[in-house]
């Protein structure tokens, strides 16, 4: 491809992402900061079991401190039926935080509550914006067949990686995070639930 070619489609691409105005176009600092501040706090939970027991914590640490769960309703001032009733709504998931953490209190035991990402912030952030780019520079590739000028497969992997450097300097907005397709086989989605789906097999 010629230069004068190449040159005219990053002209056609300033212009088209100019028009979807997908971020803005500085870097922000503290955004970057507090992603660095989140992922070194969150780094130590990596190793924590991502499921409860199928008994449900309350239940399993109550049973390893052999408290009957009329002494641990004694504590919170409530019947047996009820603990009968927190442990099946924590096996179930429909526990409140609240609920729990006052439960866990009665143990001597803390509460932990963290959301762990399942391959990193960074790396989410990463996948988000090379799925944005391949979006961006696929449509104006095929606008650009259309006026029978093709590009070329090397061409359009070397504008996407440009992309992708461009909204990772960027700062991100909201219309970075917006959603792709489900269905669409570009989508973050569909390939999470695609990793999560083959895990379950």
């Amino acid at each position: 491809m010629s230069y004068y070619r190449l040159t005219n489609q990053r002209e056609l691409l300033s212009k088209y992402l100019y028009l979807k105005d997908l971020t803005v176009s500085y870097f922000d600092p503290t955004q970057s900061l507090l992603l660095r501040q989140v992922e070194k706090r969150l780094a130590p939970l990596k190793g924590l079991p991502r499921k409860p027991p199928s008994e449900g914590w309350l239940h399993v640490v109550r049973s390893a401190l052999g408290m009957s769960s009329a002494e641990l309703a004694r504590r919170l001032g409530t019947s047996r039926q009820a603990i009968a009733a927190l442990e099946q709504r924590e096996k179930d998931g429909s526990v409140t935080l609240d609920a729990l953490s006052r439960a866990a209190d009665a143990l001597d035991c803390d509460l932990v509550y963290a959301l762990i990402p399942r391959s990193g912030l960074k790396t989410t952030i990463e996948e988000q914006a090379h799925l944005l780019a391949k979006e961006e520079i696929e449509n104006i590739a095929h606008t650009m067949r259309l006026e029978a000028q093709g590009v070329s497969p090397e061409d359009t992997e070397s504008l996407i990686q440009e992309r992708v450097a461009q909204l990772l300097l960027s700062s991100r907005s909201s219309k970075f995070w917006k959603m792709l397709t489900t269905e669409s086989p570009d989508s973050l989605a569909y390939h999470k639930g695609k990793r999560r789906g083959r895990g379950k097999r």
